[in-house]
């Protein structure tokens, strides 16, 4: 390598179509939602929720996983947590059976419902 190395331009973060569903139906439902928010540092990780949004005075951060084990799914809880960062994983359940849903932790099927999201930051109950 020779001085000055020269890098590839930054590329922009990938989309997902899971994500812009559920951001649209947040702010369907009056949430002004960020998109690609910037990572969240902790514990000399890195997270990098697609979306985040502010619930009642407190920062929310959402991430949808998709292919997982319970134990990444418990994993990447515990990281938010060290982060000291309220988050919702939301978590489909044919792509990571096993996930429980324990606080942090949405289980959908097909579609993330923000009514399902909003209720769970404030602790409500649904269905």
């Amino acid at each position: 390598v020779v001085s000055p190395v020269v890098l590839p331009p930054a590329c922009p973060a990938p989309r997902s179509a899971a994500a812009d569903a559920l951001a649209a139906d947040l702010r369907a439902h009056g949430v002004a939602v960020e998109a690609w928010p910037p990572p969240v540092a902790g514990d000399g990780d890195l997270l990098f929720p697609q979306l985040a949004f502010v619930e009642r005075g407190v920062a929310w951060c959402i991430e949808l996983i998709g292919l997982s084990t319970p134990d990444r799914v418990a994993d990447r809880l515990a990281r938010y947590r060290a982060a000291h960062q309220p988050v919702v994983l939301c978590v489909e359940q044919r792509f990571a059976p096993g996930a429980d849903a324990t606080p942090g932790v949405h289980r959908f099927t097909s579609q993330v419902d923000a009514r399902d999201v909003l209720a769970m930051v404030r602790g409500e109950r649904r269905g």
